[in-house]
């Protein structure tokens, strides 16, 4: 569709929140546009993530997130 024409560059904030990483991947896997993150922000949102689930007191916060490399 216009996958090709658009680019979105995702920051770590829309990472984190389920609701807006599930909305753009679902847009980005439909081909609206390409999404494209970095190593940086891969790893702020990997912080951001554990810092919540600790503030949260959850147990056995993930000490390593894996990501797929098809969409950085």
């Amino acid at each position: 569709m216009f996958a090709n024409r658009y680019t979105a560059f995702i920051d770590a904030c829309t990472l984190v929140s389920v609701w807006r990483r599930n909305l753009l991947l679902t847009l980005a896997e439909a081909e609206f546009f390409r999404v494209r993150w970095s190593n940086k922000v891969m790893e702020e949102t990997e912080r951001a993530i554990v810092r919540l689930l600790e503030e949260r007191g959850l147990p056995d916060s993930p000490t390593s997130l894996s990501y797929s490399s098809d969409w950085s």
